[in-house]
């Protein structure tokens, strides 16, 4: 069976949608996204989710399916009776308690009925187990020098009367039931949790086999690192010849060898090793650091392959030379120092100018300090600026206010996720902001929460008010 020739796999959702469209835009047909991220139009049809019918399911598959969900459905009707009976357990209530002591201890239970041997009703507030436990029902006196007896042995009186029970041994026998009975429904929802998750992963092999088929038909698949993971299974049983990986410099090697099932043949990475490398949580596994040269988790293969790290020989990297998104002002701060050969493409000299700045790059030098550098926190995880936050705020407002520019013309950048959640909270109030993937995880790892977007209209001037989703402000890490 002939699977799809070309898998590609980017690190974040936007770069793959990015590749993906440049390919339908090419003429190629039948490319498949998989992952519920994307944001563009042009791939609007082209996710695996809107492919996938029910009716691509077999009849054997949909009778499974079927099978699956009402015994999944009958194990979620025996948890949530067993959280029932031990949040009664808890409180030692009589609910709680009846079951057990119904099934274990026979001779006990006929003793807290409301009907007694004589054939009378009991009458009392609540049930008699409630007023036995609680003492309300008369009792043997306590011996205060006699040692608390053994549990067989309280046992034993309790099945001839367990009223004549002092308080004391009351107190341990419920004790010694709710244990009983608490280990018992553990073990019990422990086994319809098992049960439960079992059929949930039968539905998830039939949707499995489902998509496989429908990407089998494929001849590109586009997905992100993170899908992979969760698809691997599938993936791993698709026949693919070529892997296409973007941002390659950005992701970890244990990532990439992930795709190389042993269908491929061809591995074709794209990235620049000389700009970000891969984010690990660990800075003493990393280069930068004196232990981390031994381990160097946050090499790529891509940096490794082209360096030739190790003392093995470098692999032949193609590169392009011109570039054609930076106008010369910019470009030339680089070319000196990273990129010695590039070259500017005739287009990026035609840029106007900024309109409402006087140059088209500048430096700011300033003096105000960060917040919190007097108190030299040692749980401080990063930096902000609220100088600094004030001015973008003010400058992103201006270059708005000159009518030529929409938010999502502009990006802001910081090196520190501090000052990302400052930017974004004070932009916040004039501007929808949109954040990476990345630097959301990144806001979660330190404990930020995010702020709530509420409009905002200034009066005065050109009005600035908050944007549509295709017009977002753009604020990231570097």
């Amino acid at each position: 069976m002939s699977g799809p020739d070309v898998r590609s796999r980017c690190y974040t959702n936007h770069a793959l949608d990015q590749f993906l469209e440049s390919l339908v835009e090419a003429g190629i047909e039948r490319v498949v996204r998989v992952g519920g991220q994307s944001k563009s139009n042009t791939l609007e049809g082209m996710n695996l989710r809107q492919l996938t019918r029910p009716e691509d399911r077999s009849k054997n598959e949909r009778w499974l399916l079927h099978q699956l969900f009402e015994g999944m459905e009958k194990e979620e009707s025996d948890i949530v009776r067993k959280l029932a009976i031990l949040a009664g357990l808890r409180k030692r209530t009589w609910a709680g308690m009846k079951r057990h002591l119904k099934q274990h201890y026979q001779a006990i239970f006929c003793q807290f009925s409301r009907i007694g041997s004589d054939g009378f009703t009991k009458v009392s507030k609540g049930e008699p187990f409630e007023a036995w436990m609680t003492g309300k029902i008369e009792m043997a006196e306590e011996d205060p020098g006699s040692p608390p007896r053994e549990i067989n042995m309280i046992l034993e009186d309790a099945n001839i009367d367990v009223y004549d029970l002092p308080q004391s041994e009351r107190d341990i026998l419920v004790e010694h039931w709710a244990q009983e009975a608490i280990d018992e429904n553990l073990d019990a929802l422990a086994y319809h949790l098992e049960e439960n998750e079992e059929r949930s992963r039968g539905q998830g092999k039939i949707h499995d086999e489902v998509d496989r088929r429908r990407l089998q038909d494929a001849n590109v698949i586009g997905i992100t690192t993170t899908g992979l993971a969760r698809k691997i299974q599938t993936l791993s049983r698709i026949q693919t010849k070529v892997v296409i990986c973007e941002e390659a410099a950005e992701v970890l090697e244990s990532h990439i060898l992930s795709t190389l099932l042993p269908s491929v043949e061809h591995v074709i990475q794209i990235g620049d090793h000389q700009q970000l490398r891969p984010q690990i949580s660990n800075f003493n596994l990393s280069l930068e650091s004196q232990t981390g040269s031994v381990y160097r988790l946050d090499e790529s293969m891509f940096e490794r392959l082209s360096k030739g790290s190790g003392g093995a020989r470098p692999f032949p990297v193609a590169q392009l030379n011109v570039q054609r998104r930076m106008r010369p002002d910019i470009s030339k701060l680089i070319r000196g120092t990273i990129y010695p050969s590039l070259a500017d493409h005739k287009s990026v000299t035609e840029y106007p100018d900024v309109v409402g700045m006087r140059k088209n790059v500048f430096w700011l030098d300033h003096s105000n300090f960060e917040a919190g550098s007097d108190d030299k926190d040692p749980q401080q995880k990063s930096h902000s600026n609220y100088w600094e936050v004030a001015m973008v705020h003010a400058l992103v407002r201006h270059l708005v206010r000159q009518g030529v520019y929409e938010s999502g013309d502009i990006a802001v950048l910081t090196p520190y996720t501090g000052q990302l959640q400052s930017l974004r909270k004070e932009l916040n109030q004039s501007f929808e902001i949109i954040i990476s993937d990345r630097d959301r995880e990144a806001l979660a790892r330190e404990g930020i929460d995010e702020v709530s977007k509420e409009a905002f209209v200034e009066g005065g001037g050109l009005v600035v008010r908050k944007k549509s989703l295709s017009e977002m402000l753009r604020v990231a890490t570097v």
